[in-house]
């Protein structure tokens, strides 16, 4: 069965595909599955890298992945699942050379298996999507898009109505199914993230010409309060972004952020790192006239390492 693995960060899949070979002895037949993978090293890897690889496979128990290096020694790994299906597996690669090729093979099944808990695995990997229904796919009890509302401004979320569903609907456009805005703004919350670590907020948007605009951004809160609220210790601490008007679709990604400095009463620009105290944010996409959104992203990609990986094809085991 064939498997659909994506573009992430940090690791760029390029899809290679190659037979797992036949005379390789299967590692243990209660895993139905397997795929061969090499990892590339790049020019700037880091100390220990972490590599991680999606898989979009339903049918796989995610306590069920286990990960066997060039040598058949089982290597510690982990597996999570994002908002939407997609699963991740993660290990580390320990001391590597620069342009170095490590084969291994990835081993999973549908029925669960013990679970791993390396210590060292983040529960957050890179390239998970931390934005709640980012595909806009879910509805509420109501009929209306779960987890994003209508704003007031400052977060605050405001009910649906006949009005405001008119101006935030899923449609059809340029082959896959899209956001449709029209002067409104709306908000939704994630409560995942980490102080210290680096986010990346990226998206594609097409913003009417003529007058029209489109953005994103994303208002730190601090932990262990409510969202929306005032936050106390910095001012102005966000991540900003948006795309021109050109009634044509544009890639926007953005990794830093802004704040003012309460103490030196400075605006602090270009910081990667999240601030002491931070825990979550509200998501606040605001635009003017109409516009479409797809592929709506927030990750982390604090450990992000300059890997690439090239997956073979998935083998059934004859049992």
């Amino acid at each position: 069965m064939p498997a659909k693995l994506y573009n992430l960060v940090p690791i760029w899949l390029c899809l290679v595909v190659f037979a797992a070979t036949a005379a390789e002895p299967w590692w243990d037949n209660a895993w139905q599955y397997r795929m061969p993978l090499t990892v590339i090293v790049g020019l700037d890897p880091g100390k220990n890298p972490l590599v991680v690889v999606r898989l979009e496979r339903p049918d796989a128990d995610l306590s069920s992945f286990r990960v066997l290096d060039g040598s058949g020694r089982e290597i510690p790994c982990a597996a999570r699942e994002e908002d939407g299906g997609c699963r991740f597996v993660a290990w580390r690669l320990g001391e590597v050379q620069i342009l170095e090729k490590l084969p291994f093979m990835l081993y999973f099944s549908r029925d669960p298996k013990p679970v791993l808990a390396p210590a060292d695995i983040p529960q957050v990997l890179p390239g998970m999507n931390l934005l709640p229904n980012s595909d806009f796919s879910r509805r509420d009890q109501a009929g209306d898009l779960a987890d994003w509302n209508p704003t007031s401004g400052y977060g605050v979320k405001v009910p649906w109505n006949p009005e405001n569903r008119a101006q935030a609907r899923v449609v059809e456009k340029d082959g896959g199914k899209v956001l449709a805005l029209s002067d409104i703004s709306l908000v939704g919350y994630v409560t995942s993230l980490q102080e210290g670590h680096q986010y990346e907020l990226s998206y594609q948007a097409w913003a009417e010409a003529g007058g029209g605009s489109f953005g994103v951004t994303v208002w730190m809160q601090e932990k262990d309060r409510p969202i929306p609220h005032y936050a106390r210790r910095y001012g102005n601490y966000k991540i900003q972004s948006s795309v021109p008007a050109t009634g044509s679709w544009s890639k926007c990604s953005a990794s830093t952020f802004v704040y003012f400095d309460r103490a030196s009463e400075k605006m602090m620009l270009n910081n990667k790192k999240l601030l002491p105290n931070t825990g979550g944010a509200y998501i606040n996409m605001y635009c003017k006239g109409q516009a479409f959104l797809r592929d709506f992203r927030l990750q982390d990609v604090t450990e992000a390492a300059g890997l690439m990986v090239r997956p073979g094809e998935i083998e059934e085991c004859q049992r």
